[in-house]
């Protein structure tokens, strides 16, 4: 079970990381059940592996166990590095078709850390999973659960305050009927990101 904050003075914080533990629960779940191609990219991607990332406000830390495939959630210090992190405004704009992944990325409103490798598996597996999203009636519902519940306006932490630009942008594409067809098209080379890689790896940005 996740370990959510039982704090009662935390301006929603817990409920916001009981709600985003749940989603993704149910998001790997659905594309299980589902059987495509995106489930056996997942279990590349996220297999063995550990991540930190934080949504707005909640820091969450993920752990991935192998054969089969289970991802344990639990929320993290707000102080945790992350390894992803962006804020629920880009995520509404990437799902609505108002701005693409390499433009978010490009812009620095998602922000990623990690080896070179590991991003590109990671950008592969969020592209199938947006273009699944357009398409899959139980994905559809899964989002519009997190768009009803999630504030359109939650606490941001400090450190996003001091980014020089703008957290949540205003995206000027305007949203596209043929999501999925267009997001399919994008060529996973086409990385326009400068991850922060560990020093343990040995490689520089």
């Amino acid at each position: 079970m996740a370990n959510i904050p039982t704090e009662a003075d935390d301006g929603g914080r817990a409920e916001r990381a009981a709600l985003l533990t749940g989603l993704l629960r149910e998001l790997v779940e659905l594309v299980q059940r589902a059987g495509r191609p995106t489930w056996t990219q997942l279990e590349r991607t996220v297999a063995g592996r550990r991540a930190v990332m934080r949504l707005d406000d909640v820091v969450l830390k993920l752990s991935a166990r192998e054969a089969p495939l289970r991802v344990d959630i639990e929320v993290a210090a707000a102080t945790a590095r992350p390894h992803l992190a962006s804020r629920a405004c880009v995520l509404r704009a990437l799902i609505a078709g108002r701005t693409v992944l390499d433009a978010a990325l490009a812009r620095g409103d998602i922000e990623v850390r990690g080896e070179r490798r590991e991003l590109l598996a990671m950008y592969r597996l969020v592209l199938a999973l947006l273009a699944d999203g357009a398409l899959d009636p139980e994905l559809r519902a899964l989002w519009a659960r997190f768009d009803a519940e999630w504030p359109a306006d939650p606490p941001v932490p400090a450190a996003a305050d001091e980014r020089k630009h703008n957290p949540c942008p205003r995206f000027a594409l305007q949203p596209q009927p043929q999501h999925a067809r267009w997001v399919r098209a994008i060529s996973p080379r086409v990385l326009l990101v400068r991850p922060v890689l560990d020093a343990s790896s040995g490689v520089r940005s």
